[in-house]
């Protein structure tokens, strides 16, 4: 059930992104995507009289009722063909509940046997690339060096306010950040929670400055964003739902928005021609090698042509397309995140059923 829910919930996100992609800031599919997640990996739902799942309960018990008054107008009983069916709806119609099973059962063994091949396979990939991080060296390009002063000058900016505690933390992620390069790797990339490290090609072209400081600003986001704890997450989510293919689309879709989101926070940072020469520096760090599994950033892992499409089209956020994004992301959360809400109706037909 948990599953079926966030498939749909999912379902609905893509065809908001599908016609509102280059529309919208990258934030909003973001949220989405946070809120896809914890429908997904949290236990529990929050009920609502709104949600979706709300509507289609009081259809159900409508017909639910009718049904009953028939049984009781004809004075017949429900009819044995019917019990399955109730039972189905109505898990209490049965009266006593089923003995569970000492062992388990078939399916149970091959949803766990999925869960461990994949959660195997995602900690195979991730072992190895820390084996081939480790032989990276620090970097003392003058470069790298000034974006390293411009990063802890403009820290030192940064006012105190009611997001005090906040500031402090990304202050003290920001402090911790290392610039390494490696001959492992052939695009940039981001790892590490605590101590995060950006890691460079050694192959890179070191005499284009312009190249290098939109590689580090757009790791640099990457890093403020959580995106390596973030991509963890989708990970386990995976592997938890690994039967379900919509949630497959969700992994991939979720670390794609996670680049277009840092691609347009490099854009809005620099001036107007930051978006032409942005552009041309994806186009320019061509990637050799693409690791489908990752659990690291890339700075060039997407589909080429949906960034390059999506810097061309960054606009100025109005007040209009704010209000309109807070109120997507308001409206989908409350129909398709949140549970049925418990009707006493509900338990009134489930009464009804078992007196008959």
């Amino acid at each position: 059930h948990q599953s079926i829910a966030g498939g749909v919930l999912i379902a609905v996100i893509l065809v908001i992104r599908s016609f509102t992609i280059y529309r919208l800031p990258k934030a909003v599919f973001k949220v989405l995507w946070i809120v896809a997640a914890a429908r997904l990996l949290l236990p529990f739902s929050i009920p609502s009289r709104f949600s979706l799942y709300s509507f289609i309960r009081k259809l159900a018990d409508s017909d639910t009722e009718k049904l009953v008054s028939s049984v009781s107008q004809n004075n017949t009983g429900i009819k044995p063909q019917y019990a399955p069916l109730l039972q189905g709806i109505f898990p209490a119609v049965s009266g006593s509940a089923a003995k569970e099973e000492s062992f388990l059962s078939l399916p149970q063994i091959c949803y766990l046997a999925g869960l461990c091949l994949l959660a195997a396979c995602f900690l195979v990939s991730y072992i190895r690339c820390q084996q081939k991080f480790r032989e990276a060296i620090p970097t003392k390009h003058s470069a790298v060096q000034e974006w390293l002063k411009e990063i802890a000058a403009g820290l030192q900016k940064v006012p105190v306010s009611r997001r005090r505690i906040i500031d402090r933390c990304l202050k003290k992620r920001a402090s911790k950040i290392s610039v390494r390069v490696s001959d492992q790797i052939s695009a940039p990339l981001t790892y590490g929670t605590i101590f995060p490290v950006i890691l460079l090609p050694k192959r890179m072209d070191w005499n284009d400055g312009r190249t290098i400081q939109y590689i580090l600003d757009h790791e640099y986001n990457h890093i403020l964003h959580f995106d390596a704890l973030n991509k963890i997450i989708l990970a386990v989510i995976l592997c938890i739902h690994w039967f379900n293919p919509i949630v497959w689309v969700m992994y991939f879709l979720a670390n794609r928005d996670m680049e277009l989101y840092c691609d347009e926070a490099v854009v809005r940072k620099g001036k107007k021609e930051t978006r032409e020469s942005y552009a041309l520096s994806l186009l320019h760090m061509e990637e050799v090698r693409k690791l489908s599994f990752s659990l690291y950033s890339y700075f060039s892992k997407n589909k080429m042509e949906e960034r390059i499409v999506a810097i061309m089209k960054i606009k100025k956020n109005s007040i209009l397309s704010l209000t309109f994004a807070a109120a997507l992301v308001a409206g989908t959360t409350t129909l398709f995140a949140t549970s049925a809400l418990a009707e006493d109706s509900t338990e009134a037909f489930q009464a009804g059923i078992k007196s008959k």
